[in-house]
């Protein structure tokens, strides 16, 4: 099945020097410790996607991208030491450090005028922290690694945290390349007779399935004459690799020194940390927060477990509900650095227009929101349907005016028709998959007719809050840039999410375009729409299948009868 995907953003270096430069304004003038520290942290993650992007430059740009390095080292000091200090010793001006730095990056010779920076899904989804890492390589016994690599894209800044721990030199970085489950790493330049001698950290936010990409660096460290011995891995996680790791990288990892500190730890006990991020929304906490990630908050909005819709709970953002003595809110994470931000801004729209809950603030990657206990999810025959219909046009509409995306945002059609493809072919067989054959002489009208915008990408009922005559719609914020395959796409895209979701029938379907096309003032194409009641089942097909997959009995349960509907999509779509 298809679903993950990888996305970049192509931004000029004078852009991404200016995100850090905001960045660094940010932290020494808000209001609060723990905003101050955040954007701290912000500007690390934006000071290592330039770096990424200046190392994997086309032609190279290597002394540009050790000035880059030198600056995260000294961001990730700063961040270091504000966390240390519980946000005590965040300093309320630039230290000369890291405006040296800056300045020398900005000044650098034979800069790129622009690079391409990947999405690190750990900052944007999975609440990886580089704080982790700081603290898990403080901790380390001898031998004390003095030399550090860090695998891009996301080592980049977690591999600045640890150098910034262990007081070594800015780090090196290395691309993993060749198959996803047998990665390759290659060192360059050489590794001198000076760091042939040191102890490594290898730093990555793995492992994945495979834990290649880790495996492979500690490889050529050691083909480089590195004694193993001297070799320690910081992954993001406590877990071994996952089932398609080789038999020489499960004796690595197994034999392996390693430090890792997870999120539980990072935030303490009962994430009685997340607490003081948002005391002064909430005030007094009298129990601690209440993790209801991985579809715990069903507990809260069903008064029958028999009544929960199926989660994918692996792909779920980390969620907290606090109850306080002034507000009862829920933390969401929404991301590090410009992720959380453009999330923030989202939310914000949506409110304004009369679509979404109110966010309170945005603390450190986490989205505050008041819980809302008035209301609860929708189901198919809740909501009478010409009211579900307006309810839909006005919400889609609304999106294709304010969330315009540029081309490269989203996967173009040729990706979606191959994913459709793939995954029909495993669900339904290769007679059922040929059926799309005709489709792949359509996409290049179709997709000069489509206008890439933010769309939702998650229509279910279940994803609308309801009651009072208010209808409002959660979890709006991230399918759009999410870590699967869709992206930004064109709002037909939601059209024929709704058509699915909500059982419409074709000229309800039809409705709904059209009233979409007149709110939003723009072209609404019906054979886009056509297409993606092809392509949105045939992706969700995919999602469950593979959620399904990795689950014990109950959840897979639950997600096998969220599945039939969606197979039924696919197969009327199919004819």
């Amino acid at each position: 099945m298809i679903w993950y995907g990888k996305a970049s953003r192509r931004v000029t270096v004078a852009a991404a020097l200016g995100e850090v430069r905001g960045w660094l304004a940010e932290a020494v003038t808000a209001p609060l410790p723990v905003e101050r520290h955040a954007a701290w942290v912000s500007a690390l993650v934006e000071a290592g996607g330039l770096a990424q992007g200046l190392a994997d430059a086309e032609g190279g740009a290597p002394d540009a991208a050790a000035r880059a390095m030198a600056l995260c080292s000294a961001l990730a000091g700063v961040m270091g030491r504000s966390w240390n200090s519980g946000f005590a010793d965040v300093p309320d001006a630039v230290p000369p450090d890291v405006a040296e730095a800056l300045a020398s990056l900005g000044g650098a010779p034979g800069l790129p005028g622009a690079v391409e920076i990947r999405r690190t899904e750990g900052f944007c989804h999975y609440a990886v922290y580089p704080e982790a890492h700081w603290r898990a390589a403080s901790g380390l016994a001898a031998p004390v690694p003095s030399r550090v690599l860090g695998l891009r894209s996301i080592g980049t800044v977690l591999a600045a945290a640890v150098a910034a721990a262990l007081g070594a030199p800015a780090p090196r970085t290395a691309r993993p390349h060749g198959h996803p489950f047998a990665r390759e790493v290659e060192i360059a330049p050489p590794l001198g007779a000076g760091e042939r001698g040191a102890a490594w950290a290898v730093v990555d936010e793995g492992p994945g399935l495979s834990g290649s990409s880790m495996g492979a660096a500690a490889d050529a460290l050691a083909r480089a004459g590195v004694a193993a011995d001297r070799i320690v891995l910081l992954p993001g996680h406590g877990g071994a690799p996952g089932p398609r790791a080789s038999d020489a990288h499960r004796r690595l990892w197994a034999g392996a020194r390693r430090a890792v500190t997870p999120f539980e730890a990072l935030v303490g006990e009962d994430a009685r940390g997340l607490a003081a991020w948002v005391a002064d929304i909430t005030g007094p906490l009298p129990a601690p927060p209440e993790d209801v990630g991985g579809g715990g908050w069903r507990r809260h909005r069903y008064a029958d477990a028999a009544d929960w819709p199926a989660a994918d709970r692996q792909n779920e953002r980390r969620k907290y509900l606090l109850r306080g003595a002034r507000a009862t809110v829920l933390l969401r994470f929404a991301g590090l650095g410009g992720f959380g931000r453009a999330k923030l801004d989202r939310a914000r729209a949506l409110h304004a227009a009369g679509f979404g809950v109110e966010p309170l603030a945005l603390r450190h990657g986490f989205l505050v929101e008041p819980w809302r206990a008035d209301l609860r999810p929708a189901a198919r025959g809740a909501v009478a349907r010409p009211v579900l219909l307006e309810r839909l046009a006005a919400y889609f509409a609304f999106r294709a005016r304010a969330f315009p995306c540029g081309p490269g945002d989203g996967a173009p059609l040729d990706a979606l028709l191959a994913m459709a493809r793939a995954n029909a072919a495993e669900a339904l067989g290769d007679g059922a998959a040929a059926r799309l054959d005709g489709w792949e002489a359509r996409l290049p009208a179709l997709a000069r007719a489509a206008r890439p915008v933010a769309v939702d990408g998650r229509l279910a009922p279940h994803e609308w809050l309801h009651g009072g005559g208010t209808l409002l719609k959660s979890d709006a914020l991230d399918h759009c840039c999410g870590h699967d395959l869709v992206g930004c796409q064109d709002v037909a895209w939601d059209v024929a999410g709704a058509a699915v979701e909500w059982d419409l029938s074709d000229a309800e379907a039809e409705a709904l375009r059209a009233a979409v096309e007149r709110g939003s003032g723009s072209h609404c194409d019906r054979g886009l729409v056509a297409f993606f009641r092809l392509a949105y089942p045939a992706f969700r097909v995919g999602e469950l299948t593979m959620a399904r997959d990795r689950e014990g009995p109950e959840e897979a349960a639950r997600l096998d009868a969220a599945l039939r509907p969606r197979l039924a999509a696919l197969r009327r779509a199919l004819g």
